[in-house]
């Protein structure tokens, strides 16, 4: 990855020796207090999309999946699937965030996130709940087991996701 300067990418100049195949300006367009967030987001995105955490969390789910029903009543075997979940699914995404992010603790980024859940929404914001919200825990069973068993709408093919390559062809600038 080359590093840009947003501000300098912005204006239209990218200046000498910078390679436009990839780059990432995504930790350099903000202020330096929220570099860290941005590069603990980073961490997790990268992570719950890797096939290691795919593989253990479909896995979880799989495992359990039957034990949940559609009602309001929360059963005592919930909350010990809730305590596996944590030391497994929890455990593995703050293991890679702790090898990858110097000094991070996974409370502290928790309560930064229910305090404002505005900076960090979405999909990532949703896993992460279920870690400390239990009905958001209930609820990602009860979606997993109704697509398991056929009840719910699957827009897994009418979805099609590619890679896309910015190339640039490199011409001198005129100021």
């Amino acid at each position: 990855m080359t590093e840009i300067d947003c501000n300098f990418y912005i204006s239209g100049q990218l200046g000498k020796g910078i390679e436009l195949h990839e780059f990432d300006i995504s930790h350099y367009c903000v202020e330096s207090s929220e570099r860290y967030f941005a590069e603990i987001v980073g961490c997790i995105e990268n992570t719950v999309i890797s096939e290691d955490f795919l593989k253990i969390q479909s896995e979880f789910l799989d495992t359990y999946y039957k034990e949940f029903v559609e009602d309001e009543e929360n059963r005592l075997e919930y909350m010990e699937i809730f305590q596996k979940y944590l030391s497994t699914v929890e455990k593995y995404i703050e293991e890679q965030l702790v090898k990858s992010v110097p000094g991070f603790d996974i409370r502290t980024f928790q309560e930064e996130l229910q305090k404002n859940p505005k900076k960090l929404d979405g999909e990532i914001y949703d896993m992460l709940s279920t870690f400390w919200d239990f009905t958001n825990f209930k609820q990602m069973f009860l979606e997993f087991k109704r697509m398991k068993e056929g009840n719910s709408v699957d827009f897994s093919k009418d979805i099609l996701v590619t890679k896309y390559t910015f190339h640039c062809e490199e011409k001198p600038f005129i100021q």
